[in-house]
């Protein structure tokens, strides 16, 4: 039993040493508040554990007279403190969870997603998914480079929608917004044969079907326009 008693005692010199080693780091900002909480529950329950043994001293050396209803007291106390620490480390799980969390700013509908299996590293700053809501007047066209110079902000555009019947209901048409300076793979896992695709960006000002949010487009910009009678004469009559 004495035994017992000194290793009870530098379990809590034990943890008294880590308490202080937690206080120092949380002053430099390196660990968290709930990890000197934990310390300082595991002082408790060594300090409750030495507690319960001194009353089996007392038991041993006094007799039984008046010492079972204090061990009692010393086994809910170290009950007591145990469930503190359980506590403790139920709300840094939390925490954590917390932080590998994405939460969107407005609700909407998730249309990309980088990475959908579990424990995939990422690098900072990457775009790691993408949310939509209201309706779906922004379009992404791929465009290749031999017609990339001849694209422009402001460039009017026929679009045609895999979501309805073009024949039937007619075009969708549009704006471009914005030309990408860099290409970029349509696919990333599928990268394409024909040479480097630029990101167009459009959007819809007409459209005589409401497009589904997601779906393939196939667009024909408008390059400039000119009469149709100049398409008629000679050129030495233009």
């Amino acid at each position: 039993m004495q035994e017992e008693m000194t290793i009870a005692r530098e379990k809590i010199l034990q943890n008294q040493s880590e308490y202080q080693r937690a206080k120092n780091l949380l002053a430099k900002g390196l660990v968290s508040q709930q990890d000197l909480e934990r310390a300082q529950l595991a002082i408790d329950v060594a300090k409750a554990e030495e507690a319960k043994g001194q009353k089996k001293v007392e038991i041993i050396e006094g007799g039984l007279e008046g010492t079972i209803l204090d061990e009692a007291k010393a086994e809910i106390q170290s009950a007591l403190s145990t469930l503190r620490q359980l506590d403790v480390e139920r709300n840094i799980c939390r925490e954590t969870m917390g932080r590998l969390v994405l939460r969107a700013p407005a609700a909407g509908t998730v249309t990309y997603l980088k990475e959908r299996r579990p424990g995939v590293g990422v690098i900072r700053g990457e775009n790691l998914a993408r949310i939509a809501h209201g309706e779906a007047k922004r379009v992404e066209i791929f465009c290749g480079e031999s017609q990339y110079h001849r694209i422009a902000p402001g460039q009017r555009v026929l679009m045609r929608s895999n979501s309805f019947d073009t024949l039937r209901y007619g075009y969708m048409e549009g704006r471009i917004t914005k030309v990408a300076i860099e290409p970029e793979t349509e696919n990333p896992l599928a990268p394409s044969q024909t040479g480097p695709k630029y990101r167009v960006t459009a959007m819809v000002e007409s459209s005589p079907q409401t497009p589904t949010l997601g779906s393939t487009v196939e667009a024909r910009i408008i390059i400039r326009r000119i009469p149709f009678w100049k398409l008629l004469l000679p050129d030495t009559l233009k």
